[in-house]
């Protein structure tokens, strides 16, 4: 298992808005996930 990078809540607040990601920061953590998608 490596070592986790974390980031503080000000580097995470300067990252880019991607379309499509949604970004989390959880006890420092980055979580990236895709955005909900309407049903089709």
């Amino acid at each position: 298992m490596g070592t986790k990078t974390l980031l503080t809540l000000e580097q995470f607040d300067q990252l880019p808005e991607e379309e499509g990601v949604r970004y989390e920061l959880d006890e420092g953590e980055l979580i990236v996930m895709p955005t909900a998608r309407p049903r089709h």
